[in-house]
Formats: structure tokens, C-alpha cells, sequence
């Protein structure tokens, strides 16, 4: 059985390529081609299908074997359009238990579909349900802890727009304290990162944890050292100080990182112009993420009803209103929900804090 991961929507002819000068969908010296790749190259007017095994697929690049005779080849994963692959059941069923909201069997069929599935590649796509299934329960440990795994096999993995770090308001209980701090003096600088993020507030660990994320800044790792930075920018949210070049300038540097990272940053970028009254701003901030980087639904979900509040201030009610509809039926099950059902039933005063 053949499962799409990817597949925005095209309206190219697709055509089928053939690599080495013969058919690729039939031949002796085929692989078994389980897996159907199409690209869009930036030289090409039309979509190119590949029959293939994918041998790794990050946010970098995927590579794939085509033929017997041939050498594993590689192609930019920005040209991705589509990507089918086998599945196994508990990995299958598994997603369709979370789409289902049922989240505890969702979590056993994952960790199941762990002992069944040998690619390293989806391996780390079955660990990143699992951290979405932890972030809908609200426990940032086991997210932490999941996330750590695919950080581990996998240098950039396409995972990334799921790391657990705290954008916004976060309750920090015992355990996830004490898992912050045994985070914050790991060896790795993605773990180093979560604990950072996590006790930033933290008036017991503040200075720490800004001295760690300065160092973080620094990172070789392209994706670390953006986040660290975001991350700092936290400090910078309730300050009266804060300009508008200065928004400009975390805006410009929000487009320059990676795409799979952009979103918490946008949130952080929505929030500073809020609390300068800078709504028209807000407002784009938070709807850039929820529509363009909202792979992290829980963060996803508050951004949305941030907007709702910046479009309330700018007298745009209706707007506002069915943006708060939006979050309490797309994610009932989010805190954001209870957020915004409250501010629905408390129309028409204006939505604010």
C-alpha cells in the first residue's frame, strides 16, 4: 500500500524520467521501486516522476536509488512536490488514530510502528508523531525527549518545525523544570537549546540561560544558532525600549533562516508588536504563521487567536471573530481553544488582555 507524505497541489503535466536510458517502470535490472518520487526542477517547465527506494530523506536534500546499475543519487529537497512511500499498518493506522483525537492509542501504534519500520528516514517522521502527540497532551518532556531522538540520527532533519521550544506563555512544572536542567548541560546544542528555552524566565536560572543561548548564537548549526537568537528576543518582548527598525530588523532576519524554523520566531516577532501597538504588524505576524509555518499546531493555534486580538484592536470584528470560530473548531482540543471560546462568549466587548 502506497501512503502520500507530501503532495501540494500542481496543475503541471507530470513526466516520467528516465535516468538511464531505459524504462523506469519495468526492467530486470530495476530496483523493486516501493517509493514514487516527483520533483520540480527550477530548469524544467513540467514535474519529473521518479519510481524508486528512497535511501534518506532530510530537510536538505532526499537521496534515492533508481537502478541496480547505478549509483544512490541526490536531489535538493526544495524540489519536492510529492512523495509516496510503503507504510506499515501501525504506522498508518497510527495516523489516522491521532487525526481521530485519540491520542493515547495513537502513541502505542507509533511506538509500535518504531519496532516494525527499519528506515532511518521514517523512523524519524513516525518519532515526530510522536512529539505532536506529546505536545497535544501538553507534556514538553516526552516532546522534548522524542525531539532529542530525531535530532540525534539526523543532523537537519524535516522534523524541525516541531521542536518543542517556548515561544509564548508556558507553564514549567517540577518535571519539566528538572528535565530543563538536565537539558541545559547536555552534550548536544539542540538539547542545550530546549533547556535554555525552557527556564529562560526563569529567575533562578536567567542569567544561565542567556549566557547559554549567546553561546548558542554561535553554533555551526545554521538552525540552532537561529533559534538561540529568537530565542533571546523573548527578553526583548515587554521592553518599552523596543523600536520599530528593531522589528524590522527581526523580520528581516526571520526571512533570512531556514524555512522549517520560522514559525516560533514569527510568534515572538506577532507578540513585540502587540505590545507596541503595532497591530497591523501583530496581525501578519501571526496569520504569516498559521497559514505558512503551521506544521506546530499548538503554536499554530494560539497564533491564530493572537491575530484575532490584533484584528479585534484594529476594528476589524468580523475578521476577528471568525478567525476565534476557526481555533475552537480546527483545534478543539488546544488550550488556545478554551482561549478562544471564552473571548467568543464574551462578545461584543473587544477581544483583549
Amino acid at each position: 500500500m502506497k501512503h502520500r507524505v507530501f503532495s501540494p497541489n500542481r496543475s503541471q503535466p507530470l513526466t516520467v524520467v528516465l535516468l538511464t536510458g531505459m524504462s523506469m517502470l519495468s526492467g530486470p535490472a530495476l530496483l523493486l521501486a516501493k517509493d514514487r518520487l516527483v520533483l520540480q526542477p527550477r530548469d524544467k517547465a513540467s514535474p519529473l516522476v521518479l519510481a524508486c527506494d528512497i535511501v534518506d530523506y532530510n530537510a536538505r536534500t532526499i537521496a534515492v536509488h533508481i537502478h541496480a546499475q547505478t549509483a544512490v543519487r541526490s536531489f535538493p529537497a526544495a524540489e519536492i512536490t510529492s512523495v509516496e512511500t510503503v507504510q506499515t499498518e501501525s504506522h498508518r493506522e497510527g495516523v489516522r488514530q491521532f487525526d481521530a483525537g485519540n491520542i493515547t492509542e495513537a502513541v502505542r501504534l507509533f511506538r509500535q510502528a518504531l519496532q516494525d519500520e527499519p528506515r532511518d528516514w521514517v523512523r524519524r517522521e513516525i518519532r515526530g508523531w510522536l512529539v505532536r502527540c506529546a505536545m497535544r497532551r501538553r507534556d514538553r518532556v516526552q516532546a522534548g525527549i522524542r525531539f532529542l531522538e530525531i535530532a540525534e540520527n539526523e543532523r537537519a532533519p524535516r522534523e524541525y518545525p516541531l521542536i518543542p521550544l517556548v515561544w509564548g506563555a508556558a507553564e514549567v512544572g517540577t518535571s519539566l523544570r528538572r528535565q530543563a536542567r538536565e537539558w541545559l548541560t547536555g552534550e548536544s546544542d539542540v538539547s542545550r537549546l530546549l533547556g535554555a528555552s525552557v527556564l529562560l524566565l526563569d529567575t533562578s536560572y536567567g542569567d544561565v540561560t542567556r549566557n547559554e543561548l549567546r553561546r548558542l548564537v554561535r553554533s555551526t548549526d545554521r538552525r540552532v544558532s537561529a533559534l538561540a537568537r529568537a530565542q533571546l528576543w523573548r527578553l526583548r518582548v515587554t521592553s518599552t525600549s523596543i523600536t520599530a527598525n528593531e522589528l524590522d530588523e527581526w523580520e528581516q532576519e526571520i526571512e533570512s533562516m531556514p524555512r522549517e524554523i520560522r514559525g516560533g520566531p514569527y510568534f515572538v516577532l506577532g507578540r513585540a508588536s502587540s505590545r507596541q501597538s503595532e497591530y497591523d504588524r501583530a496581525a501578519e505576524a501571526f496569520l504569516w504563521l498559521a497559514t505558512v509555518y503551521s506544521e506546530n499546531k499548538p503554536l499554530t493555534a494560539q497564533a491564530t487567536v493572537e491575530a484575532a486580538r490584533s484584528l479585534e484592536r484594529l476594528g476589524r470584528t468580523g475578521e476577528a471573530r471568525s478567525l476565534l470560530e476557526e481555533v475552537t473548531e480546527e483545534f478543539e482540543w488546544s488550550a488556545a481553544a478554551a482561549e478562544a471560546r471564552s473571548l467568543l462568549e464574551n462578545r461584543p466587548s473587544p477581544v483583549s488582555r
